[in-house]
């Protein structure tokens, strides 16, 4: 008799739902929510011992094996090792792109850097590097009116502008 699966807020589920219903189901939700993973079950163990079929007892007693309960902490070992997470953070901006620390705050506001690096980083080197808000991969400034229409940096200027003194 398989397990009761508890559902939050009274759902429950048909009595004709299926495993390939529960994985449409959990391909749903990460697509709606942008989760991310790789769901490890009967049809990959199945894939390994293809043509033949694992029973429900047989899928039963592979799933409740020692081995098996350590094939997600493995798969994340992995991913943390690669430090996908991380790249992926870096390439949405939330990186400093002089040094390891994370950003906060918009693209434009930080160009992309923590506040270190910010603080140490002169407008002429912003201006040459690309746009913070542009879209992967990085594009130039796009230069109109004396500024960059995408993060409104000033434009660098050709020759000095004297300003007259407060009065």
């Amino acid at each position: 008799m398989p397990k009761p699966i508890g559902l939050p807020h009274g759902v429950r589920l048909p009595r004709t739902f299926t495993e390939t219903d529960a994985r449409d189901v959990f391909a749903a939700l990460a697509r709606a929510y942008g989760w991310t993973g790789y769901l490890f079950g009967r049809a990959e163990a199945q894939a390994r011992i293809s043509p033949l079929t694992l029973t429900d007892a047989e899928w039963r007693h592979l799933h409740t094996t020692e081995e098996w309960t350590r094939v997600n902490t493995m798969a994340r070992r992995a991913v943390d090792h690669a430090d996908a997470i991380g790249h992926a953070l870096r390439q949405a901006g939330f990186g400093c792109v002089t040094c390891t620390e994370f950003v906060t705050g918009p693209p434009a506001a930080t160009w992309r850097r923590c506040p270190r690096c910010l603080a140490t980083t002169t407008l002429a080197e912003l201006q040459r590097q690309p746009c913070p808000v542009a879209s992967d991969p990085p594009a130039a400034h796009a230069w109109q009116a004396g500024r960059c229409s995408a993060c409104a940096m000033p434009a660098p200027t050709l020759r000095l502008t004297a300003v007259p003194d407060a009065a």
